[in-house]
């Protein structure tokens, strides 16, 4: 690395001449390694994330003395749990064995891994926001029932939806862009090699 920039970028800016071969390949791996483990990251976040909202709100549901309440934290509570589940079953995928993958092999496989992420987070409202936004705003409504407090009521719901339709396109337009951009580079760069 030189000045904070990764092999990947130097050689995507040397200009239209070809590539080395094997410059390209250790390039592409530590992208590819650099990715990966960035997904992981995020994925154990997420899960202990996911982990810590059914603790918390299961145990809401165990206290709690209202029946819609207590639905509304068993939804978010399973809704946690989804998460993680969710973020698992979409991180499996091939690994192929690093001293034996060729360049073309390799970038097929982060073109791949690229698109798998670009389509995860295309669906967050689905999967994430929607059935979090769904438990949180029954909970609301219980509440409601409860207090009578339409203000309070009406003030958390749009709290809510703002909140999570700013999370939906920040996964949607913002990461999406940032994984394009990469993909943009690297098919860019396969094409000189």
């Amino acid at each position: 690395m030189n000045d904070g920039k990764d092999e990947l970028d130097e050689l995507w800016a040397s200009g239209a001449r070809p590539i080395e071969a094997e410059r390209a390949l250790r390039a592409v791996r530590g992208r590819a390694e650099r990715f990966g483990r960035t997904i992981r990251m995020r994925d154990w976040r997420e899960t202990i994330a996911g982990g810590l909202v059914a603790a918390f709100f299961g145990w809401m549901a165990f206290v709690e003395r209202d029946a819609w309440a207590r639905v509304a934290d068993v939804w978010i509570a399973l809704s946690g749990v989804w998460i993680a589940v969710y973020l698992h079953w979409q991180s499996r995928g091939p690994k192929a064995a690093a001293t034996t993958v060729t360049l073309e092999e390799y970038g097929e496989a982060l073109l791949q891994s690229y698109g798998r992420q670009i389509a995860l987070l295309k669906t967050v409202k689905y999967w994430y926001l929607g059935p979090m936004w769904v438990g949180l705003v029954g909970l609301d409504v219980a509440r409601w029932r409860i207090d009578h407090n339409t203000a309070v009521w009406v003030t958390l719901g749009v709290v809510y939806t703002g909140l999570f339709g700013f999370l939906a396109w920040l996964n949607e337009k913002w990461a999406v862009r940032r994984i394009e951009a990469q993909r943009g580079e690297l098919v860019e760069m396969m094409g000189r090699v």
